[in-house]
């Protein structure tokens, strides 16, 4: 039997490399400002037009407890959140890696630093440990709801 695979999209997020599983990116975008939502979490950047839809997007290095910093490979990669559309803030997007799925293997104990309540797992490529971020937990069900709100408030859907 043929070994099954899973194609991430890898991305520099400080000095680490993420992946993000390919079937929940939408598409990828170059940086561009975005409308500041008021009284949302720290690290949501604002929300952007994008043909049409209002979305959210997510500064990953305020996420991560970094520092903010724009340069001229900051990505903003669009995907699917629990049936919802987001876009996230990268430093650079790299490739598209393609590993055997036994080949990821699940978060270790030791990695509790930078980011690992969001982590799936981590793997190999021939550019050193990759950590694969699980999307739909990126934000914690309390930010998931302060988040709607400020978009109900800033699109004019909330209570009068």
């Amino acid at each position: 039997m043929g070994q099954e695979e899973v194609a991430l999209i890898s991305f520099k997020c400080g000095n680490e490399v993420y992946g993000v599983r390919i079937d929940k990116v939408k598409e990828i975008i170059r940086y561009s400002k975005t409308v500041p939502i008021p009284k949302a979490p720290d690290f949501i950047d604002g929300v952007l037009s994008l043909r049409g839809m209002v979305i959210p997007i997510i500064d990953m290095r305020k996420k991560f407890g970094l520092p903010p910093s724009l340069s001229p490979k900051t990505r903003i990669i669009i995907i699917q959140v629990e049936g919802r559309i987001a876009g996230i803030i990268v430093d650079e997007v790299k490739r598209i890696v393609k590993v055997r799925k036994e080949e990821i293997q699940p978060p270790p104990e030791v990695a509790k630093g930078i980011g690992s309540e969001f982590l799936e797992g981590v793997c190999e490529d021939e550019e050193g440990i990759l950590f694969l971020l699980n999307m739909d937990k990126v934000l914690t069900t309390k930010e998931k709801i302060i988040l709607e709100e400020s978009l109900k408030k800033k699109s004019g859907r909330g209570k009068k």
